[in-house]
């Protein structure tokens, strides 16, 4: 399947939420299918994690886009606020079990997984979490206790994997990642406004005249492209970067920001509102899952991931329906871009 094909495939599917999904219950339904899918995995590979006392190594789905063991930690993380989410608005006792269950296998799952960027995109998740607690104490006396068995899992070979965070620039996987970013960014600067191409860098063609053209650039780094064959970008910003030159950077950025910045006006317009407070807990639990892609994602080839596109569509269902809402509530509420308010811009 080509490049873009599945990139067709994800914009057919992100449409179709765009257009169908419009209300609580569809949103609800299409968590339900999202946290039922990626669950049913990270839930599976977490209790092997358990059972086998850190001796299972986990990787995704095979033949699946998570099929590596960085970018299935990546799914699992963007998931569990979701799920997150949903555990506070079950009521049957026994969803809630599972989906505590759900929460606490996706933690080993992502540990389970060896991936540094896991690891980084975890701390984000949890420090977010911990910030939008309202019972601080509480969540701490929960991830203590959570923390601590989970290291009586951890093998020295899971240490000294992570250790390596701190000597980057000694360790090989890292600074095959810093060639491939800048890599990434001469295709751009060679095509600024369109880029090389769906994977440009991954084309063989391409980072062998890259790296052959410009090789006092890598000088500095002490290392040069692989002359073999060509690498993934290893980041999604530097994937865009290459792929769709500084233009498609900019827009890709301001795409994420937007998400962002719409997530926290909804948790603000929604605050005391109880009936929208689903869609500002929602939004807060959306927020963690793309803190998680953006900081996971910085060392990761995802930048097309279905999943988090998913998230910033269902931004802007929320936003649509929670301004719906509080134009009913509030005639004299001017929803942004309706024709009253663009009468009295």
């Amino acid at each position: 399947m080509s490049e873009y094909t599945k990139f067709a495939k994800t914009i057919v599917f992100i449409l179709f939420v765009s257009f169908i999904i419009n209300d609580r219950f569809k949103i609800h339904v299409l968590l339900i299918a999202q946290c039922v899918a990626m669950g049913f995995h990270s839930a599976r590979e977490g209790l092997k994690f358990l059972l086998s006392a850190g001796h299972h190594h986990i990787t995704g789905p095979p033949q699946s886009f998570i099929a590596d063991n960085n970018q299935f930690a990546l799914a699992v993380l963007i998931t569990l606020p979701l799920v997150a989410y949903l555990y506070k608005y079950s009521k049957h006792k026994f969803t809630r079990l599972v989906l505590a269950g759900v929460l606490f296998t996706g933690i080993l799952a992502v540990l389970g997984t060896f991936s540094r960027g896991g690891l980084l995109g975890m701390m984000a998740v949890g420090g977010m979490f911990f910030l939008r607690s309202k019972k601080k104490l509480l969540t701490i006396a929960i991830i203590v206790p959570l923390a601590a068995f989970s290291t009586t899992l951890l093998s020295d070979k899971w240490f000294d994997r992570m250790e390596t965070l701190q000597e980057a620039d000694q360790d090989s996987s890292f600074m095959g990642r810093v060639i491939a970013w800048r890599v990434s960014s001469l295709i751009a600067s060679e095509n600024p406004i369109f880029g090389g191409g769906f994977h440009a860098v991954q084309d063989y063609k391409i980072w062998i005249d890259i790296a052959n053209s410009y090789q006092s650039a890598f000088d500095a780094l002490g290392r040069h492209p692989d002359p073999h064959k060509a690498h993934a970008a290893h980041s999604i910003y530097f994937q865009v970067l290459g792929d769709l030159g500084y233009l498609g950077l900019i827009l890709y950025l301001v795409i994420l920001a937007f998400s962002w910045f719409s997530c926290t006006g909804i948790i603000r317009s929604s605050r005391n509102i109880d009936e929208l407070k689903w869609a500002g807990d929602l939004a807060a639990s959306i927020q963690i899952g793309l803190a998680a892609f953006m900081v996971s994602g910085a060392a990761l080839s995802m930048a097309y991931f279905e999943l988090a596109h998913c998230l910033m569509v269902l931004v802007m269902v929320l936003k649509r329906i929670v301004n719906n809402r509080l134009g009913e509530i509030n005639p004299l509420y001017r929803r942004p871009g309706s024709p009253s308010a663009r009468a009295n811009a």
